[in-house]
């Protein structure tokens, strides 16, 4: 009786598995979240374009900051480095007008009531699609010289996760009817990096993101995906390399784990992926990566081990934070989850209704 309870439950889970898939392949391969280029040509611009020659770093905010911005605000912000930087936005303040957000239109000298401060906790499932509502959305540029990427629309009154071009261009475009005089804008820093946002291992000068851990100069220590804790830039490769000494291997501890995707995370299902490998090749022994999953464990076979992460062109998540340890101990087994593709998905992606929605947030949310 429990068995066919559980075959049950896992046959209705494969099939609504096999759902998502398709809707995933929809929308994927006929609704991507592109804006002609010429969108933007005639919203002025809020500031000059800011320019890695004039400076490499700095900040800036909405029109009027900290007091609130005028009301039918439309305009862009434009930052351009050279081909080898990526552009880095960091909120450090955001506070834009939403009607089903009490903390933009009160009094930010009036102390919050519980109700308020559990909205204010809820404020990434504000819809920012109304006509109504003040938003601020992030556009790359993409490898069509025609086409704009939009990688989110921003609103209400918590921080937006931080966010990276996918080459040497991001714009922002600041669109706001309504205003209120409760509210405060926004205020930002902006860096041109050549590092990826990745503070850990050593770069290859040659090889934008690729980064080398060597035991003889650190047995162990984190590393993470390009921009971590914020969204990961799109259209990108990254590439670990592990190095250990004789008889020595690397565990891996993935702590945090969230890449966009679902199984078996490759391009047919427009999957973004960390894949493993004890050789410089692809190694046939590790299953690529994707969906949300944390705690899990990877072991080398021998001393030297090759993680990659890469992104496309169409999706965001927050990607991963890991930790690195040098060890020689005799014991090489790798450390993998038994389940099956399917099964894994079922357990560890469907139990989040975050993800099974995701696709619906960023095409039918705008």
């Amino acid at each position: 009786m429990l068995r066919e309870r559980n075959t049950s439950a896992l046959s209705s889970c494969l099939k609504l598995f096999d759902v998502f898939v398709l809707l995933r392949l929809i929308v994927g391969a006929f609704i991507v979240p592109f804006v002609d280029g010429a969108y933007l040509d005639d919203v002025k611009r809020c500031i000059p374009v800011v320019t890695s020659d004039n400076s490499k770093s700095g900040n800036f905010t909405s029109p009027n900051y900290p007091r609130f911005y005028p009301q039918n605000t439309h305009c862009r912000y434009d930052f351009v480095g050279h081909a080898n930087e990526r552009v880095q936005i960091v909120f450090t303040d955001f506070n834009l007008f939403h009607p089903d957000d009490g903390f933009s239109q009160r009094d930010p000298d009036r102390p919050r009531n519980l109700k308020e401060i559990e909205r204010s906790r809820r404020q990434r499932d504000l819809d920012c699609s109304a006509a109504d509502v003040d938003i601020l959305s992030a556009f790359v540029y993409t490898n069509f010289e025609d086409k704009l990427a939009r990688i989110d629309d921003f609103c209400g009154s918590n921080p937006p996760l931080a966010v990276m071009s996918n080459r040497n261009r991001l714009t922002l475009e600041l669109k706001a009817p309504s205003s209120s005089t409760y509210v405060r804008g926004f205020s930002a820093l902006y860096r041109f990096v050549t590092d990826f946002g990745i503070t850990n291992g050593r770069q290859d000068p040659h090889l934008p993101c690729r980064f080398y851990f060597h035991s003889n100069e650190t047995s162990n220590g984190t590393f993470t995906s390009p921009n971590y804790p914020g969204l990961y830039p799109r259209d990108t490769e990254c590439h670990y390399f592990f190095q250990g000494k004789e008889n020595e291997h690397v565990e891996l501890h993935f702590t945090y784990f969230h890449i966009d995707g679902v199984q078996p995370c490759d391009e047919d299902t427009y999957s973004d992926y960390v894949e493993f490998s004890n050789y410089i090749p692809t190694d046939r022994k590790y299953d690529r990566k994707c969906g949300t999953e944390s705690g899990f464990k990877v072991r080398s076979d021998r001393k030297f081990f090759r993680v990659n992460f890469h992104s496309n062109d169409r999706y965001d998540a927050t990607g991963f934070q890991a930790t690195y340890q040098f060890s020689d101990k005799t014991n090489h087994l790798t450390i993998r989850n038994v389940r099956s593709a399917s099964e894994k998905f079922c357990v560890s992606s469907l139990s989040s209704p975050l993800v099974f929605l995701s696709f619906f947030t960023i095409f039918w949310g705008k």
